[in-house]
């Protein structure tokens, strides 16, 4: 019989989720990142142009949505023109709340959302 030593690193049962988004003319929004955990580490540094939260189910669920839609939609190139835009998210059920549509609506954006299977 042999024996096989394995070293990692730690972190075998770290989960996150990571919200990418493109505008239509190719230019990147910035990331962001949900940890799975009750709070961020303090002992932590992230990158400047990486947005970290922390929620217990590492999900997209409505305030993270709510909030994705403020500070990275809400602030990209062009945004303050307030031109009709659409938006594509997958059917979770935390895109589709009456908060998330009624936002959607406010910032005049179409919501496209299709079921992945």
């Amino acid at each position: 019989m042999m024996e096989v030593l394995l070293k990692t690193t730690g972190y075998e049962k770290l989960r996150l989720t990571v919200m990418l988004a493109a505008t239509a003319d190719g230019r990147k929004l910035p990331p962001l990142l949900i940890l799975k955990r009750k709070t961020l580490p303090k002992s932590e540094a992230f990158l400047k142009d990486i947005i970290v939260r922390a929620q217990e189910k590492e999900w997209m669920m409505e305030d993270m949505i709510l909030e994705w839609l403020k500070i990275v939609w809400g602030r990209r190139p062009r945004a303050f023109l307030n031109q009709p835009s659409m938006i594509v998210l997958d059917a979770f059920k935390g895109h589709l709340t009456d908060p998330v549509k009624n936002k959607l609506r406010k910032m005049k954006l179409s919501l496209l959302s299709f079921q992945v299977e």
